[in-house]
């Protein structure tokens, strides 16, 4: 019985030592608990940091995408005004650009009308050249020359003056010649001659009749004059030529 009794005394000796076995185990579990517990919150702590600052930053991130959408917007608004304006200045500058060849093509209508002026303006200057001479000639009742020959006068249809003033040799007294020729101003080959038609007129001929004549000698013309009566020295002779054709 005192054997029994034994042994069960060191079976719950045996159970008591194995039940704090399990306490110690027991408490160092919950301490290994503890620890985890300290750890699970410090990371929780992190995460929640690490979440705060991608939330803050995820926030900076979008509103620099709303910046930039804006910004975009605007540059689109931007862009639309630019190409409106881009479109107003290309039709302008296809408008200038029709008014400019219309404007040269003007310009060459006058450029032309203004050479067709300036060449019949030429013309009628050439038409109506003036020349003048003044000689001093002894006029006989024989032909004599002027002094006027060949290229001294251009080729042409001419009316011609001549003024003398000579009261006391040969009579005439503020008298004139006038008359039209026909002129050639190159080489000729011919001995021919040709009166100048013409009249007097002026303050006093006394009797005095003057004439002339267009002669071909020397391969040029000249222009000769005869009176029927002599001077018995030199009569200045004041010749006006205007070139008709």
């Amino acid at each position: 019985m005192q054997t029994q009794i034994n042994n069960n005394l060191t079976q719950i000796e045996s159970l008591q030592s194995g039940l704090t076995e399990l306490q110690n185990r027991n408490a160092s579990l919950q301490n290994d608990i503890n620890v985890l517990r300290q750890n699970q919150q410090e990371i929780i702590t992190n995460l929640q940091q690490q979440i705060t600052n991608n939330s803050n930053t995820i926030a900076t991130i979008q509103a620099n995408i709303f910046s930039i959408q804006e910004q975009i917007s605007n540059g689109n608004s931007n862009i639309e005004i630019l190409n409106a304006k881009i479109s107003e200045l290309e039709n302008k500058i296809e408008t200038l650009t029709t008014e400019k060849e219309s404007l040269k093509n003007e310009i060459g209508v006058l450029k032309n009308k203004a050479d067709i002026a300036a060449s019949e303006i030429s013309s009628l200057k050439n038409s109506f050249k003036i020349t003048t001479f003044s000689k001093d000639i002894v006029i006989t009742n024989s032909w004599t020359d002027t002094g006027i020959r060949g290229n001294d006068l251009e080729t042409g249809v001419y009316a011609f003056k001549c003024y003398f003033n000579s009261f006391g040799n040969l009579g005439l007294w503020g008298e004139y010649f006038g008359g039209i020729m026909m002129w050639y101003g190159d080489y000729t080959n011919s001995a021919d001659s040709s009166y100048v038609y013409g009249n007097m007129s002026g303050h006093a001929a006394n009797g005095t009749i003057v004439e002339f004549r267009v002669y071909y000698v020397g391969n040029r013309l000249r222009l000769q004059i005869k009176a029927n009566g002599s001077s018995s020295t030199a009569i200045r002779c004041n010749f006006t030529f205007r070139k008709l054709v």
